[in-house]
């Protein structure tokens, strides 16, 4: 028999949060194994998970696996956190210099506050 004894890999390893979020948009059914880098994925599952990809002809059309490193996906999200504060920031510093050059026109700035009627 062709390929006896070849196991093949029927996991899909997640590497991205895109990745993740594609696979999140998949028709069929997905079994989601979910690890961290202190226990690693489940090496008892592979047997398991031959046995169901073997009984459907079409198992790779309906069925994807996605391994999932919690610990490698969140540090990702972090960055991309940080790295949208980051422009945030970045905007606020631009608009504050703006304010302080007289602001935008139109702008309650732009008439610096000089309404003709002072209190205090």
């Amino acid at each position: 028999m062709a390929g006896r004894g070849h196991k093949k890999e029927h996991r899909v390893n997640v590497t991205t949060v895109k990745h993740w979020e594609e696979l999140l948009n998949f028709d069929g059914l997905l079994v989601v194994e979910i690890y961290s880098s202190w226990f690693g994925p489940c090496q008892v599952m592979t047997s398991t998970i031959q046995q169901i990809m073997l009984m459907y002809s079409d198992a790779e059309s309906r069925i994807k696996w996605p391994v999932i490193n919690v610990a490698q996906l969140e540090k990702e999200r972090k960055e991309q956190v940080e790295e949208k504060e980051q422009k945030i920031q970045e905007m606020a510093v631009v608009q504050r210099r703006r304010s302080v050059a007289g602001g935008e026109p139109g702008s309650k700035e732009e008439d610096h506050g000089t309404t003709g009627t002072e209190e205090e």
